[in-house]
């Protein structure tokens, strides 16, 4: 028993001897401040700084001064597991230069004793040609402590992994934060610092910034965990990357940030911090990735771009609370890119900037935006949906922007056209969408678009539908509305504005003219080829192999028109307009005068003679007189043709303000050879037909009994003729 206790007592002895040791040091150089030789103090044992070791979970080494690797010298730190990590605390910097390399694995690294920011560092540098510096991380935490360590509730100090010079750092869970402090005195940030054709790959490690220029290329996933790769940290992180560097980040929780000077970042379930922004500058570029989410705000914009930057979402979220808050800024010829991705918010793209939207079909991914272009920005939408919900979305065109929307859907928004910008919609439908273009935009809608609300062109602007159709087009002011193997339910025009119908059809036409004067001819509802056209400051309408199934026209201030040979639907004259309508067609009630306005009617008033028989008459000289008798006032007086009939366009009806006052009774007179027939009538506005029927000429009462005479003697003649024969035979 004696024996048994003796052999543990002395393996209790030499375990804590053999596990003490921690790591291999290459022997340093004689700088300033560097440990030059002799021992690190640990627990337990005294160890030699050049010798390679282990050691459990529970024992601490203290380290004062410098530690430099140099040449072509690998220094490793090393405890004996990832759950029994050594524990190192430096009271000084680590520098890595030449092609050195320090190995830092289950290790707890605490730099201590800093008085300044950034006092303690580790430092990857080459001065010497060919060299690669390189810290390669294992598992293992760099934390940054106040000068006091006793101080265990606050961090003053910040410390830094300056990787500089083709300098290289590798490794998986690298944790590289400050302890979290109460004191007054807020603590600086964990630094990871990238240059000079440096490169960084580390997975599941924490930063508070990360800093990239020259080319250095920076790989980090601030990730949770393999098992829970889509977790990110709880700490925000600052992204500086500059100067053709490239950075992938996985799992980033980042606040305000900026990539610029042609860098390259890519951000894979990453998340932003609400009301910070991602800026992109001088021709950078950054993917946003699958599951990030990005949110704007009221005064900043989530992603805010410039100088010829390349931004790209794919299937990832850029959302805010609501559309009028900022969501992304691009200008000065920025290409931004959205794939698949959810967006709500306002969107604002000028100076040449372009704005792309592809396979965005889902009914969240374009919700309730605003969306304006200015400055020859661009807009391209294709395969895409705009679903604007119930408070609506704009999209907003200013100063020669473009947009386009190919195979897409526009449901329940406003889009409107400014200042000679441009749309083009090809086999794209707007759902009830408002669309309006004013001051000298142009618009086409082809490949079997639709618009199933209203569209409104004003201002030199202009309107092509090409095989496609609308619901309500208005052209107003100079605007031109063109119509090409299309259909349109209703189209307005008015003012100077014009309208060309070709190959198409229109359901209702209004027009409508202010201080007009001039005249209309031969408007009927199918037009083959006619070029209507009125005085200054009226519409124009050209009309070429068309139907239009009902036109309405409304006439205002002082106009003064004349309309002939037409068919209407319905007439509204106001202000102090006179219209004048030659054989128009036209329904009563829908005739209508307001104010001082007045319309003057002339209908044609057709007569046909035909003798006792109905054959027509030819010569026969027909009047129509005022009033029941033949002895009022003659209207007119024509001689038949030689089918019998007479067409008489006669004044028939005003209508005014206060009523309808028609020509009413007439009395029509027809005399042919002292024969006549008589009949009244009533003159409206209502074109009509009328017949006459002449009786049988007064001496035809002369001839029929004569004639009736002259057969009884034929017949008495006969019949005696008959008898005589009958009695000769007889004897």
């Amino acid at each position: 028993m004696k024996t048994k206790l003796a052999i543990l007592l002395v393996l209790t002895m030499v375990f804590p001897l053999v596990t003490e040791f921690l790591f291999s040091v290459v022997p340093v150089s004689s700088s300033s401040g560097s440990v030059l030789s002799g021992y690190v103090s640990t627990v337990a044992a005294t160890v030699p700084i050049n010798v390679e070791a282990t050691q459990n979970f529970a024992t601490s080494i203290n380290i004062t001064g410098n530690i430099i690797v140099g040449g072509n010298n690998v220094t490793t730190f090393s405890g004996l597991s990832p759950s029994l990590r050594a524990r190192v605390f430096l009271d000084g910097t680590i520098v890595v230069r030449d092609n050195g390399t320090l190995v830092l694995r289950y290790v707890t690294l605490y730099l201590m004793g800093g008085r300044r920011d950034y006092d303690r560092f580790i430092r990857l540098s080459n001065p010497s040609v060919g060299g690669r510096p390189r810290l390669v991380v294992l598992n293992a935490t760099i934390i940054a402590y106040a000068w006091n360590p006793s101080v265990v509730v606050k961090v003053s100090y910040g410390s830094v992994i300056d990787v500089r010079n083709n300098g290289e750092v590798t490794g998986k869970e690298l944790a590289f934060y400050r302890e979290k402090f109460t004191s007054s005195k807020s603590g600086s940030p964990a630094l990871l610092n990238c240059s000079g054709d440096s490169s960084v790959d580390l997975s599941y490690a924490y930063f508070d910034a990360i800093r990239s220029q020259n080319n250095a290329r920076v790989s980090v996933s601030m990730g949770a965990g393999p098992k829970n790769p889509t977790t990110r940290q709880r700490e925000s992180v600052v992204l500086d990357m500059r100067g053709f560097s490239r950075g992938n980040f996985f799992g980033v929780n980042f606040t305000d940030s900026t990539v610029s000077g042609s860098a390259n970042v890519s951000l894979a379930w990453s998340k932003q911090v609400s009301g910070t922004s991602l800026f992109v500058r001088d021709r950078a570029k950054v993917d946003i990735l699958m599951g990030s989410v990005l949110a704007g705000s009221i005064l900043r914009p989530s992603i805010n771009a410039s100088g010829n930057s390349i931004i790209t979402v794919n299937s990832s979220e850029v959302r805010t609370s609501i559309k009028t808050n900022y969501l992304v800024l691009v200008r000065d010829n920025v290409t931004f890119s959205a794939y698949n991705a959810t967006m709500l918010g306002r969107i604002i793209a000028r100076e040449r900037s372009s704005l792309y939207f592809r396979n965005m079909s889902k009914p969240n991914s374009l919700k309730e935006m605003l969306i304006e272009l200015r400055d020859f920005a661009k807009g391209y939408f294709y395969n895409c949906l705009l679903y604007f919900g119930a408070s609506g979305s704009v999209v907003l065109a200013y100063d020669n922007a473009y947009l386009s929307f190919v195979s897409s859907t526009i449901s329940y928004g406003l889009i409107q056209f400014f200042n000679s910008s441009s749309g083009y919609f090809s086999g794209t439908s707007a759902k009830t969408s408002h669309l309006f273009a004013d001051d000298n935009s142009n618009v086409t809608f082809a490949e079997m678009s639709s618009v199933e609300n209203a569209l409104e062109v004003r201002k030199n602007s202009s309107v092509r539908f090409d095989s496609s159709s609308a619901m309500v087009l208005f052209g107003v002011e100079t605007a031109k509305v063109s119509l090409v193997n299309s259909s349109v339910s209703m189209v307005q025009v008015k003012e100077n504005a014009k309208l060309s119908i070709v190959n198409s059809s229109v359901k209702e036409l209004l027009f409508t003219a202010n201080d007009v004067s001039g005249s209309w001819t031969g408007l009927t509802n199918f037009f083959v080829d006619s070029n209507l056209t009125l005085a200054e400051g009226s519409p124009n309408l050209v009309v070429f192999n068309s139907y239009v199934e009902a036109m309405d026209v409304l006439f205002l201030g002082r106009s003064n028109v004349t309309i002939s040979n037409s068919t209407l639907r319905n007439i509204d004259v106001q202000g102090s307009s006179v219209v004048k309508l030659y054989n128009v067609s036209f329904a009563l009630e829908t005739a209508d005068a307001v104010g001082n306005g007045k319309i003057y009617v002339w209908s044609v008033f057709r007569v046909r003679t035909v003798d006792y028989f109905g054959n027509p008459l030819s010569g026969v000289n027909t009047s129509i007189f005022v009033g029941r008798t033949p002895y009022g006032r003659r209207l007119a007086s024509r001689l038949s043709d030689e089918n019998g009939w007479i067409r008489l366009l006669l004044f028939s009806e005003l209508i005014n303000s206060t009523g309808r006052f028609p020509v009413g009774d007439i009395h029509l007179y027809s005399l042919f050879s002292r024969t006549s027939a008589r009949q009244d009538a009533i003159l409206s506005a209502v074109n009509e037909d009328k017949t006459l029927n002449l009786p049988l000429p007064f001496w035809t009462g002369f001839i029929i009994p004569a004639l009736l005479f002259l057969a009884l003697i034929a017949i008495l003649g006969v019949a005696s003729f008959v008898w005589g024969r009958f009695r000769r035979k007889q004897t």
